[in-house]
């Protein structure tokens, strides 16, 4: 799957300055009313007068800062939820607006039903990415850097011994089919792959489907092209796996 390569995450500088910029201006903007000498056809400067201009003047410029404000920053929310759109409308997905501001996709890669959601990072809260792609596993286990809490919570501790997995913490509810998975080296190196980095991220096997949840504090469209390649990889292994296991 190729991928184009603009970023998809984005600094806040300039929402930040879009923020506190305006409002000074606009205060030296109602001071320099107020001081600076001006025709006769105003009044004299620093008189009840001036200042009603002033006042006028800098409620005009507020109200229609704020309007600007309001458009932009609905603007950058649907632009900033959008950002797959490149990657994924190639591949046939259809996408919907997922609670006000994120996207949501489904359809078919690779004969996999996939489905997706995001919602992009706002202040200081990174941006929110779950993707699951099908797979006819039959097992449930969770992966993660830290102790996965949202599925296989009652699952049991699988010791690994895969030295690539050694910081992942693997729990599952059959620890043998758990074993026979992490001893592919596919399997090896993919999970890897979809946990390193910034950011939480969790992969939870389920007898149907294999779920990423992330939360990603910096991610291009490399990362995520890359992580979805590494889901299929992780998918196609693990039915190899299990099958040949149940002959």
């Amino acid at each position: 799957m190729s991928a184009p390569t603009p970023r998809l995450t984005r600094p806040y500088l300039h929402l930040f300055l879009l923020l506190l910029a305006p409002p000074l201006i606009l205060c030296v903007c109602a001071l320099a009313t107020l001081w600076i000498p001006l025709p006769t056809l105003f009044p004299p400067a620093m008189s009840g007068a001036r200042n009603r201009v002033s006042a006028v003047l800098t409620g005009v410029l507020g109200l229609g800062y704020l309007v600007g404000l309001a458009a932009y920053l609905v603007f950058w929310v649907r632009r900033a939820a959008s950002v797959l759109d490149p990657i994924l409308t190639p591949e046939g997905l259809a996408s919907k607006p997922h609670l006000l501001v994120g996207r949501h996709y489904r359809g078919m890669i690779e004969g996999r039903a996939i489905e997706i959601t995001f919602l992009p990072a706002y202040g200081i809260v990174p941006a929110l990415l779950n993707v699951t792609i099908g797979a006819n596993l039959g097992v449930r286990m969770a992966v993660g850097r830290q102790r996965p809490r949202l599925d296989c919570m009652d699952c049991a501790r699988v010791d690994v011994l895969n030295p690539k997995l050694k910081d992942l913490h693997v729990v599952a509810k059959d620890e043998a089919s758990a074993r026979r998975l992490l001893t592919s080296l596919e399997i090896c190196a993919a999970l890897p792959c979809l946990l390193t980095g910034t950011g939480t991220r969790e992969v939870y096997v389920q007898p149907a489907r294999i779920w990423l949840r992330a939360r990603p504090r910096r991610m291009t469209a490399e990362d995520f092209a890359r992580w979805l390649d590494c889901l299929e990889k992780l998918a196609r292994a693990g039915e190899r796996v299990l099958a040949s296991s149940s002959r």
